[in-house]
């Protein structure tokens, strides 16, 4: 197979939205911005939530900002005590999110790397 690492995380973090949602967690998913812009600013809300019911989860942190050079375009900032191991599967739930509450197509470069470069976040 001629797949990378980082194309498998993201196929789950596609997976993993559906699954959520198939699971019940649609009106809660949906509910969390009317943009996606703002759909990602609550992600940390509903992480904070999350962790009242899974005490030992070791939620990651989000924040986003708007980028200078390409109108529209958002940067995701993505912390994790893991690292950037995961960043693939969040590339796949923010692209499924997109499609699937805002019907929106959306590109992601990553321009930084956790742990890489002296970078704190990817």
């Amino acid at each position: 197979l001629s797949v990378t690492v980082d194309d498998v995380l993201e196929l789950f973090g596609e997976f993993f939205l559906q699954y959520t949602i198939d699971k019940g967690y649609d009106n809660l998913l949906r509910c969390q911005g009317s943009t996606l812009r703002l759909w990602l600013s609550n992600l940390n809300a509903l992480h904070d939530h999350l962790q009242s019911s899974l005490p030992a989860g070791n939620f990651p942190v989000f924040w986003c900002e708007n980028c200078e050079v390409f109108d529209g375009a958002i940067i995701l900032h993505y912390y994790s005590v893991r690292g950037a191991l995961l960043g693939g599967v969040v590339v796949g739930i923010v692209k499924e999110v997109a499609k699937t509450y805002f019907d929106v197509e959306v590109q992601m470069d990553k321009l930084a790397v956790q742990g890489e470069n002296g970078s704190e976040c990817t």
